[in-house]
Order: C-alpha cells, then sequence, then structure tokens
C-alpha cells in the first residue's frame, strides 16, 4: 500500500503543474518586417580563360651541366643469310563432340507424403520437313501431414504438343496446350 502512494505522489506533481514551450501570441509583438530584392542581371556562371606564363623558371642549382652534342651515324652493312621461310599451314582446331540430344525420355519420382512426379517427352519425325512432338507433366501430393488444419494437398498437370514444318522459305510451328491446378494457398 505504502508502495502505491510513492508512486501516484510523483505522478500527481507531474498532472498538476502546467507546462508551456511557445510563448503566447498576444506578448510575442515584434514584426520582422518586408525587403524589396532587385535583382538586377541573372546569374551566369563561367569558366574564366586560362593563359599561358611565358617565363622560364629560375634554378637555384649549384652544378649546372652544358648539354653535349650527339652526332649519330647509320652504317648498314649487308648480311649474308641463308635463311629461307616456309610457308605456314593454318593449325587445326579440334572440335567439340557434339552432345548427343534424344528425341524421347521419360522420369518417374515418388517420395514422402504420396508425393508424385512425372514427365513424358516425345518427338516424331513424319517426314524430313515435318516433326510432332508431346510433352507430359504432373506433380501432385495427396498431402496427409498429421495434425494439420489446412487442407495440404495439391497438384500440378501440364500437357503440350506441337507440330513444326520446314519449308524452302518459312518454317511453320502451331503450339497447343493445357494445364490444371490444384493450389493450396496458406
Amino acid at each position: 500500500m505504502f508502495k502505491k502512494q510513492i508512486f501516484l505522489f510523483p505522478l500527481a506533481l507531474l498532472l498538476g503543474i502546467p507546462v508551456f514551450s511557445q510563448e503566447d501570441e498576444k506578448t510575442n509583438q515584434t514584426d520582422l518586417g518586408t525587403e524589396v530584392v532587385e535583382i538586377v542581371k541573372p546569374f551566369t556562371p563561367s569558366v574564366s580563360d586560362a593563359f599561358k606564363l611565358k617565363e622560364n623558371a629560375v634554378l637555384n642549382d649549384t652544378s649546372v651541366t652544358q648539354k653535349r652534342k650527339v652526332d649519330y651515324r647509320i652504317s648498314s652493312v649487308p648480311v649474308a643469310s641463308t635463311f629461307t621461310p616456309t610457308k605456314g599451314k593454318a593449325a587445326k582446331v579440334e572440335r567439340e563432340k557434339r552432345e548427343k540430344l534424344f528425341d524421347n525420355y521419360a522420369r518417374l519420382g515418388v517420395g514422402n507424403y504420396t508425393n508424385l512426379l512425372a514427365e513424358l517427352y516425345t518427338n516424331f519425325e513424319l517426314s524430313n520437313t515435318d516433326n510432332i512432338g508431346f510433352f507430359f507433366q504432373h506433380n501432385s501430393t495427396q498431402g496427409g501431414i498429421k495434425n494439420l488444419f489446412l487442407e495440404d494437398k495439391f497438384y500440378n498437370t501440364k500437357a503440350y504438343g506441337h507440330y513444326t514444318s520446314r519449308q524452302n522459305n518459312a518454317t511453320y510451328k502451331v503450339d497447343f496446350g493445357v494445364d490444371h491446378q490444384l493450389i493450396n494457398w496458406y
């Protein structure tokens, strides 16, 4: 009980004392006044022209050396040589082996909580200029996590196909596909 009184007494003192942080407008009667600023010329900054000094620096060196005149002479002497260059051959560049690409592949995977992943891609060459291909992908889980209040199953299924025809002047391609998804956002 005594601790409550010690706490309430300073609180009552703070609430009971009025505190002002600004002067009242009626007491502050000083007027700043107005001033007129006249612009005579707009400000256009520029770099002043540089000038070159036409004086040489004075050296206060104790030892001054004079430049000597150097006389150059080239005397060409023929040299007997038996060297005859042979014609060069271009070096062979070894090409890397091309990666073998397959027209078909299949992939299957199974995981925890009945996760299922399946993919299939196939491509058939109908003629030298035409081919057709199909792609199927399925990724899903049936969920089943214990003590989970939300729905945790999902699936994502895609099926795509294409037909391509390569002619002399143009290439024609038709794509078609279907997506089907069930996703629980939480």
